[in-house]
């Protein structure tokens, strides 16, 4: 029984990171998500830390950080790692500056509501 719960969760894990490979899906996903969180008790780091989780998951997607690092030539690949990594292990939160460049390669943008 516990073989099948993960062969459940696996394929539905493939199939939301074949959809995450589109940008249309990967801005929903994003949006959805910071959408739910606009309130008065979301702190910003626990803003930019579902912003970062989203962008882990269409990384993923997109083969993981060593294949995507490749899309990033001037961010080098350890720099991922540290952003991508739980949160007790980073330092600090990336630069805004490399989040929109994460973004971009994802195919997604910010933008004011």
């Amino acid at each position: 029984m516990t073989t099948k719960k993960t062969n459940r969760s696996a394929s539905f894990d493939e199939y939301v990171q074949q959809k995450l490979l589109d940008p249309e899906y990967a801005r929903e996903y994003i949006n959805s998500t910071l959408e739910s969180m606009q309130d008065d008790e979301t702190t910003p780091e626990e803003f930019i830390q579902a912003l970062i989780g989203c962008l882990r998951d269409v990384v993923e997607a997109h083969g993981g950080i060593n294949q995507f690092s490749k899309k990033l030539p001037e961010m080098h690949r350890s720099t991922l790692y540290n952003i991508f990594s739980d949160k007790e292990k980073r330092k600090h939160g990336p630069e805004f500056l490399t989040v929109l460049r994460i973004m971009r390669v994802c195919g997604v943008s910010l933008k004011a509501a």
